[in-house]
């Protein structure tokens, strides 16, 4: 399953408790994408839909990766198209606690560094809102 959450609007689901900490001046910008579970040909339709979801003002969306332990090739065309689309909507892309399988698939296909820098990706969601802190007026 897959979640999301417009960080502006706390009604559509609760955030994490480790997201209250997003900078205040940001948040309306701010999209987060909480992926749950593997990422394969029979779930690609339900990504695509969450996706589809990030609203047309978002500056920015953080891909929560933690919870996906598994990418297959078309999980990995699916998570490409869906981020040249926000890269072509001038989205700024962040991802956040990458697991060792899917991190092999984004990097062997180049999705990372080609579509999103290796320094958009952190190893934990506290590091991800400091670049936030630092980077985002």
């Amino acid at each position: 399953s897959y979640s999301s959450q417009e960080m502006q609007n706390f009604d559509k689901e609760s955030p994490w408790s480790d997201e209250s900490d997003m900078p205040a001046n940001a948040k309306h910008k701010i999209y987060i994408q909480r992926l749950n579970g593997p990422i394969f040909f029979g779930s690609i339709t339900r990504f695509q839909e969450v996706m589809n979801d990030v609203p047309a003002d978002a500056e920015i969306v953080i891909i929560r990766m933690r919870r996906v332990s598994f990418m297959d090739q078309s999980g990995l065309y699916a998570m490409e198209t869906a981020i040249k689309e926000l890269n072509e909507r001038g989205v700024m892309v962040l991802m956040t606690i990458i697991q060792p399988q899917p991190m092999y698939m984004l990097t062997s296909m180049d999705c990372i560094p080609e579509l999103v820098p290796e320094n958009h990706t952190f190893k934990t969601f506290e590091e991800c809102t400091e670049f936030l802190k630092a980077n985002v007026k």
